[in-house]
C-alpha cells in the first residue's frame, strides 16, 4: 500500500496508517490539503546541512547519530521512540545523497554501520568477496 507523504509529515502519523482508496483510514490522521503561498506569513529557503557542517572529520557515527545531528541535537539525545523512527527515515535519503562526501565501516555481525567523512588518502577498494 502507499503511504502519503503527508501522514508521514503529520505528527499524527502511525507506521499503521495507510491510504488505499476504498479503505477506511484513521480517524485520527488529518489529511493536509496545498494551500497557496500568500496563506503563509514568511517562507525561508529549503536547506539542507552538507556533511562537513555536522560531522567532526575525526568521528564515525551511527545513522541514529546523524538523525539527530540533522535535527540540531546532541547525537546521544534521547528521543521518543515514534520520533526517532521518524527521523531516522528522513536521514536515509540525506545519506545516500552524499555517498561521495562519507566512508563507512565494515559492520561485524549485529553491530550498526559507523559513517564519516571521506578523505580520499583513507579509502580503501571493496573487495570482490564484500557483502554490497
Amino acid at each position: 500500500m502507499k503511504q502519503l507523504l503527508s501522514f508521514v509529515l503529520s505528527s499524527h502519523w502511525k507506521p499503521t496508517d495507510y491510504v488505499t482508496p476504498g479503505i477506511h483510514v484513521n480517524s485520527e490522521v488529518s489529511v493536509h490539503m496545498p494551500r497557496p503561498k500568500d496563506a503563509f506569513e514568511t517562507l525561508y529557503p529549503y536547506q539542507l546541512y552538507e556533511p562537513a557542517e555536522i560531522l567532526d572529520a575525526e568521528l564515525m557515527y551511527t545513522v541514529d547519530e546523524i538523525a539527530r545531528l540533522l535535527q540540531g541535537l546532541d547525537p546521544g539525545a534521547d528521543l521518543p521512540s515514534e520520533t526517532e523512527e521518524r527521523v531516522v527515515a528522513w536521514t536515509i535519503p540525506w545519506l545516500m545523497e552524499h555517498a561521495d562526501e562519507l566512508v563507512i565501516n565494515d559492520p561485524v555481525g549485529d553491530e550498526p554501520g559507523y559513517f564519516g567523512l571521506r578523505r580520499e588518502t583513507e579509502t580503501a577498494s571493496v573487495p570482490d568477496n564484500a557483502d554490497t
